[in-house]
C-alpha cells in the first residue's frame, strides 16, 4: 500500500512528516512525501487505488472536493492534519469559519488529526455528526 503525505513548505514541515513516516512505514507500506500537485499527478497517472493520503488542510475548495471524492471512489483513506493550527486567534471559530467552511471536506475525509484539546473539542462540538473522525493526535513538527 502507498501512503502519500503532503508537504506545502518543505523547511517548515518536512522533518515532522519524516517523523510521521518513520512511525508508519513497514515492509508492506511505501511512504511518499511530496507536494500536493506531484502526489496528485502520481496517483492519477499511475491509476493507484487502495492507498492512504495524508493531506495538509481541509479547505473546502471545489477542486479539492472533487479530487477527494475521486480518491474515495478508488478506495483511498483520507486523513488530514491542518498545517495552519489557528494558534493565534483567541476565538477558534473565526479561524475555522475562514479555513474549514461548513465541514464539506470533513464529510468526505476519514479522519482529522487535531493538534490538541482546543481544536479537538471545537471540532467535536461544531461537527457532532462527524465526532468519530477527530483524533487528538498532536503535531509531528512540534514533537520533533
Amino acid at each position: 500500500m502507498f501512503i502519500f503525505i503532503e508537504v506545502e513548505i518543505f523547511k517548515r514541515e518536512f522533518l515532522g512528516k519524516l517523523l510521521m513516516s518513520r512511525a508508519i512505514i513497514n515492509n508492506d507500506n511505501k511512504v511518499i512525501i511530496s507536494d500536493r500537485s506531484s502526489i496528485k499527478n502520481l496517483i492519477l497517472n499511475n491509476k493507484i487505488s487502495d492507498s492512504v493520503l495524508i493531506t495538509k488542510d481541509i479547505n473546502p475548495r471545489k477542486d479539492l472536493l472533487e479530487y477527494y471524492n475521486f480518491l474515495k471512489s478508488k478506495n483511498f483513506t483520507i486523513i488530514s492534519q491542518d498545517e495552519e493550527t489557528g494558534i493565534l486567534p483567541d476565538d477558534y471559530s473565526i479561524f475555522s469559519s475562514l479555513r474549514h467552511g461548513n465541514g464539506e471536506v470533513i464529510e468526505i475525509i476519514d479522519y482529522l488529526l487535531c493538534w490538541g484539546d482546543r481544536d479537538f473539542n471545537f471540532f467535536k462540538n461544531k461537527f457532532k455528526k462527524f465526532s468519530h473522525k477527530f483524533i487528538n493526535f498532536g503535531s509531528p513538527k512540534i514533537d520533533i
